[in-house]
C-alpha cells in the first residue's frame, strides 16, 4: 500500500509540473500574440493613414484635371516671362507660372 501511495504522489507531482509548464507556455504564447497584435494594429493604422492621404491626393489630382480641362477650353493671350514673344496658353499655365514663379521660355 505504501508503494501505491508513493506512485500516486509522484503521478500527481508530475501532473502539477506538467500543468505549470503548460501555464507558462500559454502565457508566453499570449504575450507573443499580443505583441503581434500591437504590431499589426500599428501597421493597420499606418496603412489607413496612407490610404487617406492617397485618396486626398487622387481627389486633388482629379480636381486639377477638371480645372485643366476647363482652362484648356478658354485660352487667353499671355506675355511670356522672357517677354520676347506672345503665346497662347491656358488659364492653368498662367496660374502655374504665377504660383510657382516659373519662367516659360
Amino acid at each position: 500500500m505504501r508503494m501505491f501511495g508513493i506512485a500516486v504522489l509522484l503521478l500527481l507531482v508530475g501532473a502539477v509540473v506538467a500543468s505549470a509548464i503548460g501555464v507558462v507556455y500559454a502565457r508566453q504564447e499570449s504575450r507573443s500574440m499580443f505583441v503581434e497584435l500591437t504590431r499589426l494594429t500599428a501597421e493597420r493604422d499606418d496603412l489607413n493613414f496612407e490610404y487617406g492621404r492617397l485618396e486626398l491626393e487622387q481627389a486633388t489630382a482629379a480636381e486639377a484635371n477638371r480645372i485643366e480641362q476647363l482652362a484648356r477650353g478658354r485660352p487667353i493671350l499671355f506675355q511670356c516671362g522672357c517677354k520676347k514673344q506672345r503665346a497662347i496658353l491656358c488659364n492653368l499655365c498662367v496660374r502655374i507660372e504665377m504660383l510657382a514663379e516659373i519662367k516659360i521660355d
